[in-house]
């Protein structure tokens, strides 16, 4: 009997390899490029979890990289980034992470596309700001189509824009509320212990108290919502 190839299916199919800890990566072979796919480890059962959509050939490495720029930082700082750039979910250039640059929408789509395991190269985009030529471009049209990012109302992007530290928390409050089942809290004020509370945004202060609430963040002192979040920040 003749078999034929599934290039690539409707849904993502969860799958579970052997895997050594969290810094354990999926990567992808679909063509000459290997892309760095992700995972979510489980310590439980030692096994690296993720979604793919197409046939390839997938391997787990142990992804652990040298990155020079961060030593300063505080070690939680550090460990996230680590784990944020040994699944590919951030970037590095030439060892170095740039932890006080800014962190743009295009990354910011990147990012969650890829978290999301949602990155379909097939899609095009609508926003009329974004190159086809782009590298974010497959990001951008993948997390528009499955509703992960949004654009502005003059149907356009604006990828380089830098993101308020405000959106970037609100999004992920309503990540661990949509996909983990997390609560909401009640009582939002008793969550909302900063010295300028006034200065967030309505629309953003109940993903703020969940976010405080779950640990994602700490309330007092200063949050600045409306200052543009760095990458440190941002991991």
């Amino acid at each position: 009997q003749s078999q034929q190839k599934v290039e690539q299916v409707e849904a993502p199919i969860t799958i579970a390899l052997p895997a050594q800890d969290e810094l354990s990566t999926v990567i992808a072979h679909f063509d000459e490029t290997p892309q760095n796919w992700g995972g979510q480890y489980d310590p439980s059962g030692s096994v690296i979890e993720f979604g793919t959509k197409y046939s390839g050939q997938y391997e787990v490495v142990d992804n652990s990289i040298l990155i020079n720029d961060i030593g300063h930082l505080t070690k939680s700082q550090q460990s996230a980034i680590k784990f944020m750039v040994a699944k590919g979910y951030l970037d590095i250039e030439d060892g170095n992470f740039n932890p006080d640059a800014d962190f743009t929408r295009y990354e910011f789509a990147q990012a969650l596309v890829k978290m999301f395991f949602a990155l379909d190269n097939s899609l095009t985009t609508t926003f009329k700001d974004v190159p086809k030529d782009s590298p974010y471009y497959p990001y951008v049209a993948s997390g528009e189509t499955y509703e992960i990012i949004k654009g502005y109302v003059d149907q356009t992007f604006k990828g380089d824009i830098k993101i308020p530290k405000e959106q970037v928390i609100s999004l992920c409050a309503r990540t661990i509320a949509d996909q983990k089942g997390y609560v909401y809290p009640e009582n939002v004020e008793d969550y909302l212990r900063f010295a300028d509370t006034e200065n967030i945004s309505k629309w953003a202060v109940d993903d703020i108290a969940l976010a405080v609430q779950s640990g994602l963040i700490k309330d007092g002192g200063e949050l600045s919502p409306k200052t543009e979040i760095t990458k440190a920040q941002s991991a």
